[in-house]
């Protein structure tokens, strides 16, 4: 009744330990979603499916040895040409990626362009193509955001489906520095990336030099400037936003490049948590948790009960599962543990010290 999950070694070989003495079935294929090359899952041995797997007994103290499997790859689920739009080059080296609720896999186009996406669940996806810093990236049908992507249908029972694609160089730019609020000190090695503004799907990405400069491509029009944080300095977007709501848009004509677009990167703050307790009264006002900073059982509690929410396909990026979700506490270099009562209000506040804005949701609700 319960599952355990193991990878195997470069060399193919594998080792489960741990195991309760009993009786198992195994199942082998790709498990990692971001995986490049895709192999039809099968049980041990050559089943199909869980109730045609062979029995697998575990005794204490001994390794049951020799439960090999031979892989196949799976057959092609989607495949097409990456070209350059007005010259019809090839495209190598350009990211495809597949993508619904509970899927994502990619593939690599090869020095003609081509791609095979493989081993797809029946069911609708999105096609992505992100080709690097020179071109922008898209959707099927030349769609610029998760939201307006064409939905292609996959079904095992059907030949593999062509999705082509011709993706256009960029041609308007920003450019700048990225600074910190406090030295002044040119911030080399950030992470600069653009994105549809209100759309919010990045275009372009890019790292500053080690004088601090970036280059960066962006679509004709408004776009959201992001810059990532640091050591010391929090991640936000241009101008010092903390989210792309707030987000002071650049706007660059086509074929045209909007110079100056300098950041200075802000320290952290600290920020205050505060918790609405319905019954506590006056008597606890100003009162102090008299337990040391960053105690284990607040930490554990902060990250049991204050995660922050899944983004919405309406959001800056899309919903993928938990990559962008991250708890409130692993977002601030100490919390407090201490609480006091708010004069004239029925909450408890937590001090979040060296708080760093996360850029990738907008609220958290206590």
């Amino acid at each position: 009744s319960h599952g355990f999950r193991y990878y195997a070694n470069s060399d193919g070989s594998y080792l489960i330990g741990g195991l309760s003495p009993g009786t198992y079935r195994l199942a082998f294929g790709s498990s990692f979603s971001w995986s490049t090359k895709k192999y039809a899952k099968e049980y041990y041995s050559d089943a199909g499916d869980i109730d045609g797997a062979t029995n697998i007994s575990v005794t204490a103290g001994a390794t049951t040895p020799n439960i090999n499997a031979v892989l196949a790859l799976a057959p092609p689920s989607i495949q097409g040409t990456v070209t350059e739009d007005g010259t019809g080059a090839p495209v190598p080296q350009c990211t495809v990626s597949a993508s619904n609720a509970g899927t994502w896999i990619q593939s690599l186009t090869d020095v003609n362009g081509h791609y095979v996406i493989s081993g797809l669940p029946d069911g609708d996806y999105r096609v992505f193509f992100q080709c690097g810093e020179t071109y922008r990236n898209e959707f099927h049908n030349d769609a610029i955001d998760y939201d307006s992507a064409t939905l292609v249908s996959v079904s095992s029972t059907t030949a593999p489906i062509i999705i082509d694609a011709g993706v256009s160089r960029f041609t308007s730019f920003v450019t700048g520095t990225v600074t910190d609020e406090i030295t002044g000190i040119l911030l080399g090695g950030r992470y600069v990336s653009s994105h549809f503004q209100g759309a919010g799907w990045l275009n372009d990405y890019t790292w500053t030099d080690v004088c601090g400069n970036y280059h960066l491509g962006v679509v004709s029009g408004s776009n959201d400037i992001y810059f990532s944080g640091g050591n010391h300095n929090d991640a936000e977007f241009f101008d010092n936003a903390g989210n792309p709501d707030d987000a002071l848009p650049v706007t660059v004509a086509a074929n045209q490049t909007a110079s100056n677009i300098n950041q200075v990167c802000l320290r952290p703050r600290d920020r205050f948590w505060d918790i609405p307790v319905p019954k506590i009264d006056s008597a606890f006002d100003n009162l102090l948790v008299p337990q040391p900073s960053w105690s284990p059982s607040t930490t554990q509690q902060l990250r049991k009960l204050v995660a922050a929410p899944y983004l919405s396909p309406n959001d800056w990026t899309p919903r993928l599962d938990a990559y962008f979700a991250s708890p409130l506490a692993l977002c601030a270099r100490r919390v407090s543990s201490a609480a006091s009562r708010l004069l004239g209000s029925t909450s408890l506040r937590f001090a979040l010290h060296g708080w760093q804005r996360p850029h990738y949701h907008r609220t958290v609700p206590a």
